[in-house]
């Protein structure tokens, strides 16, 4: 080869170097942007989340100061029968007077009258519903993603109801619920999370519990109108302890880790 052909070659081979240099760095660059964008939207979508979670937990306050109670999980018929949910009995509460104003509590929740609300779950003024989390993608688009602990021992025993002097544990240590996404629960459901039936694994693969779209935790409201976010790694004892009313347990790992 001559030494001009060489020359060329070697010209040739940087050429194809630095194209391919330019290359990774394009990709490279374009990889980061698009996890920096896509975890920016997630991170929207989760404050989203837990700021109607605090929404929803004013919203149980103002119920409780006027009728001195939180709402019941469920009005239940003469049967005992799960009727209504407190999804519905917050409307109220939450800006949402004309759509409460049509719903019939003479009939099922799942009348052909109440379920022609079905379209008009509560949404904020940018058109976001109100009891989905934007991070549920896959839900129903009559779905909910927000529940509450219920069952023996949780602040939402069926249709009974309790105040907040009924919660001898604390009310800022008491969980009343959390997200579960895909739950399958249409937001007018009298169905929640029955704690003898869930698991209290987060994001348990095998079994119903609480579970988010949220990278490795889930957005959970207290009985004091408190939002924190708890991680999957929580141990499921502690979980089941913090919702809990008057189990007296010692729940303090869980606030120092805070």
């Amino acid at each position: 080869m001559s030494k001009a052909s060489a020359q060329q070659s070697k010209s040739r081979f940087g050429c194809w170097s630095a194209a391919l240099l330019c290359l990774v760095v394009i990709v490279l660059l374009g990889t980061f942007l698009w996890h920096g964008i896509r975890g920016a939207r997630e991170a929207g979508r989760w404050a989203w989340c837990n700021n109607y979670f605090k929404q929803l937990g004013l919203a149980m306050h103002n119920y409780h100061d006027q009728y001195g109670s939180f709402p019941p999980a469920y009005f239940a018929d003469r049967q005992g029968r799960p009727t209504h949910s407190w999804r519905v009995l917050l409307l109220p509460f939450m800006a949402q007077e004309e759509r409460y104003g049509h719903y019939r509590f003479d009939e099922p929740w799942n009348s052909p009258q109440n379920l022609a609300l079905a379209d008009r779950q509560p949404i904020d003024e940018s058109g976001d519903k109100m009891y989905l989390c934007p991070s549920d993608w896959d839900a129903g688009k009559d779905d909910t993603s927000q529940v509450l602990f219920v069952g023996p021992g949780t602040a939402f025993d069926g249709p009974r109801t309790t105040r907040i002097q009924d919660i001898t544990d604390g009310s800022s240590h008491t969980a009343i619920g959390g997200e579960v996404s895909e739950s399958g629960i249409h937001w007018m459901e009298p169905r929640d999370l029955n704690v003898e039936e869930m698991s209290f694994k987060i994001n348990d693969k095998n079994r119903i519990g609480l579970r988010s779209n949220h990278p490795h935790c889930v957005n959970v409201p207290f009985a004091d109108g408190s939002v924190r976010t708890i991680r999957d790694d929580i141990d499921p004892k502690l979980l089941k302890s913090l919702i809990t009313i008057n189990g007296k347990e010692d729940v303090s790992e869980f606030f120092r880790n805070q």
